[in-house]
This record gives C-alpha cells, sequence and structure tokens, in this order.
C-alpha cells in the first residue's frame, strides 16, 4: 500500500471542496465530508470543530494562492494591462486546473451570509479587485490605455465576465477552457480601450 504525502486535514478541506462543488454549500456537514472521505467523524470534529470551522478552512484554500499570485506578477517587467492579463490567466489556470475550487465563486453569497466566513471571503473579492484597479488606474496614467471605464467599472467587467463564465461552464459543458474564455474575453476589452 503506498503511503499518502497529503495530510489528513488537507485529505478533508479538499473532499469539502468536492462536496460543495457537486452538491452546493448547503449539503455539507461533518458528517458528509467524514462519509465521503472514508475517515471517523471524530477526526473530522478533532481537526474543525464544527461545520463553520470545516467552512473557514475551505474558504483559506480557495484564496489561498493569491499573495503568491499577486507577488509573482508584480515582479514581471511587464505593463500594467499585461499584469492584469496576467493575473486573469492565472487564477482561470487554476480554476481550470481545479474545475472544484472554481465551483466557490459560483457560491460567493453564500459565504457571505455565514458569519464565520464571511471576511476572508469578502477581504479575498476586496483584494482581488483593488489589485486590477490599482493596475488599470496605473494603465490610464501611463497612457497604454483610454480612461473608458472607472477602475471600478474595470474590475466589475473582468471579475463579472469571469464569474458568469464559471457559473455557465458549472451548468453545462463548453468546448474550450475557463482561461480560453478569459483570454479572448480580455484581449477584446483590451482592443476597446487601447490607445
Amino acid at each position: 500500500m503506498r503511503k499518502s504525502y497529503i495530510s489528513i486535514k488537507d485529505r478533508i478541506v479538499t473532499d469539502a471542496i468536492k462536496l460543495i462543488s457537486d452538491s452546493g454549500v448547503e449539503s455539507l456537514s461533518l458528517e458528509s465530508v467524514a462519509m465521503m472521505g472514508g475517515v471517523p467523524l471524530d477526526v473530522v470534529i478533532r481537526n474543525f470543530g464544527d461545520r463553520d470551522g470545516l467552512l473557514v478552512e475551505v474558504c483559506k484554500e480557495y484564496a489561498k494562492f493569491d499573495p503568491q499570485v499577486e507577488a509573482t506578477i508584480e515582479s514581471k517587467d511587464i505593463s500594467h494591462m499585461d499584469k492584469i492579463f496576467e493575473y486573469f490567466k492565472m487564477l482561470s489556470t487554476y480554476y481550470t486546473n481545479y474545475g472544484d475550487v472554481a465551483a466557490f465563486v459560483v457560491d460567493y453569497e453564500s459565504y457571505l451570509h455565514i458569519v464565520a466566513t464571511r471576511n476572508i471571503v469578502s477581504e479575498c473579492i476586496a483584494r482581488r479587485r483593488e489589485f486590477v484597479m490599482k493596475e488599470y488606474e496605473l494603465a490610464v496614467k501611463c497612457g497604454e490605455v483610454r480612461e473608458v471605464f472607472t477602475p471600478n467599472e474595470f474590475a466589475t467587467i473582468l471579475f463579472g465576465s469571469a464569474s458568469r463564465d464559471i457559473l455557465y461552464r458549472h451548468i453545462t459543458s463548453f468546448d474550450f477552457t475557463h482561461a480560453e474564455f478569459v483570454v479572448e474575453m480580455y484581449e477584446k476589452l483590451l482592443n476597446l480601450i487601447r490607445v
């Protein structure tokens, strides 16, 4: 028998994300995730305490790569619009490669109504928007693009389009990946505002 190098806690979080992706956040209970992973319920309780504790870890998992993504992009010597493009490309590649976590985007509203997860989710959304708005403002100042949209409008268009694609992809089947959709949509939008 091969030894698994993933911790039991990480396995439970992964199972919880899969369960949420398949059946929605309402379906998540400590019992359901224990049964899904073949883990004793007391192990789940010992690691997370209660359902809210597990949901907090699911939310942290969703947002955990954001600081590294931002740092990687900020270190590149590319235009501000290219930084936005790379940002969305990296996030969409993550969602394409880890489809279950993409379902998190579909259920943002649910996490905002849970006291334990509200701050994690709202901070993640705000951080992502701030990154895009900052780079867009700098792109306008540097003359890379015309100021057709306010920074808030621009971020809303990009994140709204990406979220709607994830939602539609979650309920249907497409011939192309989320990353391909984001690239195509971004290039069309950039052509509208390019100087």
